[in-house]
């Protein structure tokens, strides 16, 4: 179910939790613009959101927790956006712009955390969670193989598709996404044509 769905059948006092929990987020990247996340207390990040300690640890463990908190949310909106697609009419090149449409979309929160070294745990929740929509997202382009086959192509792909991300939202003036997917489709081409050429 998506994030949008579990929304509509939220209580009053869920909504407020919810509400919550992005304003102690946003509270986090204030703060650490400016200073370093060992120097970010859990009490700072309260203080500065307007809320009680008590709030923080009624939906997080520690700094981390919250930090996850915003990564499976947005891996969760990324599936989101796919589920809108209808995969066998996606070509490889609409979800190329797909993908860095919407990781551009979270660029201010992703370039704070890239810049402080924080979003290297996006690829631990991301990767495992690909393998399953490789399954079921299937559209044209995907390749066809072993269970062990698959997991390889998808760790392969999901670890060089997050170090472009990182790579490009980290910069300082990151190009637009249709410039990125343009240089990707085109490395793409010459890879696959590179490997056609070798196999004659």
């Amino acid at each position: 179910m998506t994030l949008d769905f579990w929304r509509k059948f939220m209580t009053g006092k869920e909504r407020i939790a919810e509400q919550s929990r992005q304003w102690l987020w946003e509270s986090f990247l204030d703060l650490l613009k400016q200073t370093d996340y060992a120097q970010i207390t859990i009490s700072k990040i309260a203080q500065h959101a307007e809320l009680d300690r008590r709030t923080f640890y009624r939906s997080f463990r520690d700094k981390q927790d919250l930090i996850d908190w915003y990564i499976k949310n947005t891996i969760i909106a990324y599936h989101e956006i796919l589920s809108k697609e209808n995969p066998a009419d996606l070509k490889i090149e609409d979800g190329i712009k797909l993908i860095f449409d919407f990781w551009w979309q979270q660029r201010q929160s992703l370039s704070i955390l890239i810049q402080n070294d924080l979003a290297s745990r996006f690829l631990t929740f991301w990767e495992p969670d690909a393998n399953e929509w490789y399954q079921t997202f299937n559209t044209p382009w995907h390749i066809n193989g072993s269970q062990k086959e698959i997991t390889y192509i998808m760790t392969y792909s999901t670890g060089g598709f997050w170090n472009v991300i990182q790579h490009w939202l980290g910069s300082e003036d990151p190009d637009e996404p249709e410039q990125m997917a343009t240089v990707m489709v085109k490395t793409l081409r010459q890879l696959s044509k590179s490997f056609g050429e070798s196999s004659v």
